[in-house]
C-alpha cells in the first residue's frame, strides 16, 4: 500500500510530558477502521507553567480525506473549531487550527476532537506539530519529526484499515432500553474472562456491569464520560489506569478478567491494559452475573462474539486469536458463547439468561475465517495432502496450489466445500525426478476474499535458498521475532530499513547453517512507523514489511 506521511496533531494513545511540565498530551486513534469509513480522533491537552498567547496546530491530509468537523471540549462547554485549509502539491491539503482562549491555555485540561472521512483505503503515517506562540513568535515546538536536536519529540501514529468480510456474520444490536444478562450456573473454578467486540454509535453512559446476584453487590461497571473516554467503576482505587478514547462507529475488543489467585480485576481494550485494581471476590466463585444494556436515549450499539470463559490460559493467546471466528484455549472451558449468526439467543444448562428488546444486524467487525491447517505426507509416487478448517459457514471452495521453487504457485485442483465437512484431502502424483515441491491451500470465501494456509515443503533439493520468511508479532512493540528457513548453509545478512530506504539496524551478518533461524529485533530506540527487513544471501534476498506501533 502507498505510505503517506501526514502532519497532524491528534493521534496516539499514550501520554507525554515535555520540558518538565510544559505539556500534558494524551490522544487516541481507533485501531480498527473500516475502509472508506468515518473515524474520530481525540486529544486531551493541558498547557502548564507557560504564559503563552496561542497554541497552533498544523497538519496535512491526503486530498481524498475530508475533515468533517472539529470540536473543543472542556469542563463547562463544547464549541466547534474553525479549521482553515490550503491546497498543496502532491495531492495533499494543509489544515490549520489556532487556540487562543486564555482560559484553556492557563493550565486547564481540554479535549480536541476531529471527525475524518476517508475516501481511500491507503494506510498512512500521521505526523503532527504543536507550536506555542507569544505574540507572533514561536517559543516552543512539539513535533513527530525525529532528529537528535528535537527535544520535544512526539510519537506518530499509523492509520490503517481492515477489509470487511462475511465471516463476521451478524451482531447483536442493543437499542434503547435493551438488556442481556448471563449468570453461570456452575461456579468458576479458575479465573473469569469476559470478552467481546463492541461498536458504539455514540459512546455515552454505562453499558455493562458484573455483580453478585445473591448479595446485590456490583463488582464493576463500564461506561463513558462526556469526553467519550472509557469510565470504569470498581470498588477499589485502580493500581493502574490509562485514559482511553473510544471513537464512534469503530470496533473495539474488550477483555475483562478477574484473576482469582491474585485477586486482581483488569480491563484490556484492543490489547491495551487500561485498568487494574484489587478485588474482593466471595468464595465459592458463584452467584455472579454479567449484564450488557443500553440506557441511552439516542444511540444504539452492537456486540459481537460475546464469550465467558472459566479461564486458565495465557491472555496473550486470546489476544492473538481475537479476530478469528473460532478458537479454543487448551486449558479453559467455555461457559457462554454467542456469535449471533443464527439470530437466536441460545439457552443452556450452563447458565441462566435474561434479555429484553434485543435485535440483530449485519456485522462488519474485524473477524475472519481461520486459515486451513495443511499437512503433507510423501509416499512412493505421490504426496498426500490433508487439511482442516474450523468453520465452513462462509467458505466457497479450496484451491490447491503447488510450486517447484517456492515463489511461483499455480492451482492444480479446486475442491468445493461440502456442508458440515471440515476435513479434506487430495493426492498429488509426482514424477521420480521431481525434487522440492511446495504446497499451500487457498481458501476462497463466499465474499471472494481468500486466505492461505502455511506453505509446506516436501522433497529434497536446492531450488530456493530463503523460505518461510515472517516476523511475529506484527505490529510489534518494541520487539519482534524475524524467522526464516535456509534450504542450504550460506552467508546471510539481515538489515532493517525505514520507509525512506535508510538502514537503521543490522541484525546479523555472517554464516548460517541449513534450517530454521529466528532473530529478535528490538525497536526501542526507533519511532513508530513502517519498516522493511531484508534477509540477503549472495544470490538471493527476501524483503518484508513490519509495523512498529508504540
Amino acid at each position: 500500500m502507498r505510505l503517506l506521511r501526514v502532519i497532524v496533531l491528534l493521534l496516539i494513545a499514550v501520554s507525554f510530558s515535555f520540558g518538565q511540565t510544559d505539556l500534558y498530551f494524551n490522544a487516541g486513534v481507533p485501531k480498527f477502521i473500516t475502509k472508506s469509513g468515518v473515524f474520530k480522533i481525540s486529544n486531551i491537552l493541558r498547557v502548564n507553567n507557560l504564559n503563552i498567547d496561542s497554541l497552533h496546530y498544523s497538519y496535512i491530509l491526503p486530498d481524498n480525506y475530508q475533515v468533517v468537523s472539529a470540536n473543543c471540549n472542556c469542563a463547562n462547554n463544547s464549541a466547534k473549531l474553525v479549521v482553515n485549509k490550503q491546497q498543496n502539491d502532491f495531492n495533499t491539503t494543509s489544515y490549520f487550527i489556532t487556540i487562543d482562549d486564555s482560559t484553556l491555555l492557563g493550565g486547564n485540561t481540554f479535549q480536541l476532537t476531529q471527525t475524518i472521512k476517508a475516501n481511500s483505503d491507503d494506510d498512512f503515517l500521521l505526523d503532527y506539530q504543536i507550536d506555542y506562540f507569544i505574540a507572533d513568535s514561536v517559543v516552543k515546538t512539539f513535533s513527530t519529526f525525529y532528529d537528535e536536536f528535537n527535544e520535544n519529540y512526539l510519537e506518530p501514529s499509523i492509520i490503517s484499515y481492515y477489509n470487511q468480510n462475511t465471516a463476521s456474520g451478524k451482531a447483536l444490536k442493543l437499542k434503547q432500553n435493551s438488556m442481556l444478562r448471563i449468570e453461570p450456573e456452575n461456579k468458576i473454578e479458575n479465573s473469569l474472562l469476559i470478552e467481546f467486540w463492541a461498536n458504539f454509535e455514540n459512546p455515552k453512559g454505562y453499558f455493562c456491569q458484573f455483580e453478585n446476584s445473591e448479595l446485590l453487590d456490583t463488582v464493576f461497571t463500564l461506561g463513558f464520560d462526556k469526553y467519550q473516554l472509557l469510565n470504569i467503576k470498581s470498588k477499589n482505587f485502580p493500581d493502574s489506569f490509562e485514559e482511553y478514547f473510544v471513537s464512534p462507529e469503530a470496533w473495539y475488543h474488550f477483555n475483562l478478567i478477574i484473576d482469582r489467585k491474585e485477586k486482581i480485576f483488569s480491563v484490556y481494550v484492543n490489547d491495551v491494559l487500561v485498568h487494574s485494581s484489587q478485588i474482593n471476590i466471595a468464595e465459592p466463585f458463584s452467584g455472579y452475573r454479567f449484564s450488557i444494556f443500553n440506557n441511552s436515549n439516542s444511540a444504539d450499539y452492537r456486540i459481537d462474539r460475546l464469550k465467558i470463559w472459566d479461564f486458565n490460559d495465557d491472555l496473550e493467546w486470546v489476544k492473538r486469536n481475537k479476530s478469528f471466528d473460532h478458537y479454543y484455549p487448551s486449558n479453559s472451558s467455555l461457559v457462554f458463547n454467542a456469535d449471533y449468526d443464527n439470530s437466536d439467543i441460545q439457552e443452556s444448562e450452563k447458565y441462566v439468561i435474561e434479555y429484553n428488546n434485543l435485535d440483530y444486524t449485519e456485522s462488519d467487525a474485524p473477524i475472519y475465517n481461520r486459515a486451513p491447517e495443511l499437512n503433507v505426507n510423501v509416499y512412493s509416487g505421490f504426496s498426500s495432502l490433508v487439511w482442516e478448517t474450523g468453520n465452513i459457514a462462509n467458505v466457497k471452495l479450496f484451491q490447491i496450489e503447488k510450486s517447484l521453487n517456492g515463489n511461483n504457485f499455480s492451482v492444480i485442483k479446486e475442491i468445493d466445500v461440502i456442508e458440515n465437512k471440515l476435513k479434506y484431502s487430495y493426492d498429488d502424483l509426482r514424477s521420480e525426478d521431481e525434487g522440492v515441491a511446495f504446497y499451500r491451500i487457498r481458501q476462497v470465501n463466499t465474499d471472494s476474499t481468500f486466505i492461505f494456509s502455511a506453505e509446506v515443503k516436501v522433497g529434497h533439493g536446492k531450488l530456493m535458498l530463503i523460505s518461510q520468511v515472517q516476523n511475529y508479532p506484527n505490529p510489534f512493540n518494541p520487539q519482534t521475532n524475524i524467522s526464516f528457513e535456509l534450504l542450504e548453509a550460506s552467508e546471510i545478512e539481515i538489515n532493517i530499513y525505514d520507509i525512506r530506504g535508510e538502514r537503521v539496524s543490522k541484525v546479523h551478518d555472517g554464516y548460517l547453517g541449513e534450517g530454521t533461524h529466528t532473530f529478535v529485533f528490538d525497536g526501542s530506540n526507533l519511532p513508530s512507523g513502517i519498516y522493511l527487513y531484508e534477509i540477503k544471501a549472495p544470490l538471493s534476498s527476501q524483503v518484508q514489511k513490519m509495523i512498529l506501533a508504540k
